[in-house]
């Protein structure tokens, strides 16, 4: 969108990286303007042409431009997936937070890695006791090892997902803390 601007006159952006979860939780506030006409909206863009005037997603606005002002966009897909991942690194970087990512498998079969966003500056202790528990190398968990192998035994669709027992790794571990029985 950023480049599209630079090529056609008249366009006005509103360009917001946004983490996954800040999408979804800023999704019924964007969309306010063009209610009860437009009800729902789905993918990682939102595309609009003003109060009110709902344009849609990616595909929806590059038909749009194409439409309004005969442009036609030719940008290799890669060139914009390359251009996500700098936003994102600009975005961790800025943030000033710690990060830690796990590996997902279904089936022995890898199917992404999360990227998991630490808010160390609100629970510190918390935050330093699941980093050490995804490393591994703590009492009864090998190095390395941490959450590997962990069952996920409850999925919120879009939002969440609860695993643990980092010792047994199938739910009859013992609760297990950096910092011995608990902390506060």
């Amino acid at each position: 969108a950023e480049f599209i601007a630079t090529q056609i006159r008249g366009i006005k952006l509103d360009v917001r990286s946004l983490l996954p979860i800040d999408y979804d939780l800023s999704l019924p506030e964007l969309m306010l303007p063009f209610y009860p006409s437009i009800r729902k909206h789905s993918g990682a863009v939102l595309c609009h042409a003003g109060p009110g005037r709902y344009i849609g997603g990616r595909d929806e606005f590059m038909a749009w431009c194409e439409d309004k002002f005969g442009y036609t966009d030719r940008t290799h897909p890669i060139f914009y997936e390359r251009l996500a991942k700098t936003h994102m690194r600009e975005y961790v970087a800025k943030s000033g937070r710690e990060y830690v990512t796990m590996e997902v498998s279904i089936g022995g079969e890898v199917e992404g890695k999360l990227l998991i966003e630490l808010f160390t500056d609100h629970a510190p202790k918390t935050c330093a006791n699941f980093k050490e528990l995804v490393k591994g190398g703590h009492d009864e968990i090998p190095d390395g090892e941490g959450y590997k192998g962990c069952l996920i035994h409850q999925v919120h669709v879009g939002g969440w997902f609860q695993t643990g027992d980092v010792v047994n790794k199938d739910g009859t571990g013992p609760q297990c803390c950096i910092y011995g029985e608990s902390f506060g």
